[in-house]
């Protein structure tokens, strides 16, 4: 999501292609899967959050650089506990101390960010995953942007919900915890979360609010 921010911020042409070299396709990813080894600065941005695509991620991370990314974050959204230090699936570079960290408030200024534009909008709206925070808003007109990503111990999702008035930002992070446990915990705590809080906030709100 930061990533799509430093865009929606600094790019002067969306329709600019990126090449991608076979060997950074990784994972299983759209474009590995499909071997697309050029694609728009748009079109990578849509993989990337719509998909979670890695191989896309890290075009955007070689394509932007990780120290005017680092300086957008935090001059820019004002997000002063996100380091951004690895690519999507550099293990070793983790291993080694170099890996990516973020908070829930430093999500919400960038979610605050990025809604601040239309393309953004229209970006994160393509998020595919609604099995979390998503399943428990029995709304289907209610505009909703989200973004959620796991690994082996790590399983997050954060979600913006906009009623009629404000907006109401919802998020859960793990870490350290393995991905098989956490996934229920997590459900059960956005469900007794949404069932009462959540449901409240939706219906009062007037600004951009809330978080678990």
């Amino acid at each position: 999501t930061f990533v799509l921010a430093y865009y929606l911020k600094n790019e002067k042409d969306f329709d600019r292609e990126i090449t991608v070299a076979k060997k950074n396709l990784i994972g299983t990813s759209i474009m590995t899967e499909l071997k697309i080894t050029t694609a728009s600065v748009k079109e990578l941005l849509t993989y990337m959050m719509g998909s979670s695509d890695n191989s896309a991620t890290n075009a955007l991370f070689a394509d932007a650089g990780f120290d005017a990314l680092n300086a957008f974050i935090k001059d820019v959204i004002g997000a002063k506990n996100t380091v951004v230090a690895r690519k999507m699936l550099d293990f070793k570079a983790a291993e080694e101390g170099r890996d990516n960290f973020t908070t829930l408030n430093d999500l919400r200024l960038c979610f605050e960010f990025v809604l601040g534009y239309e393309l953004g909008k229209e970006i994160l709206s393509r998020h595919k995953c609604v099995e979390r925070i998503a399943r428990y808003v029995f709304n289907p007109h209610l505009p909703y942007y989200g973004k959620s990503g796991d690994l082996t111990d790590v399983y997050n999702d954060v979600a913006v919900f906009v009623p009629e008035q404000g907006a109401v930002f919802v998020g859960v992070l793990t870490n350290g915890m393995d991905k098989s446990a956490a996934k229920p915990r997590l459900l059960r705590r956005i469900y007794k979360f949404s069932t009462a809080r959540l449901t409240i906030a939706l219906h009062n709100t007037r600004r951009f609010t809330s978080s678990i």
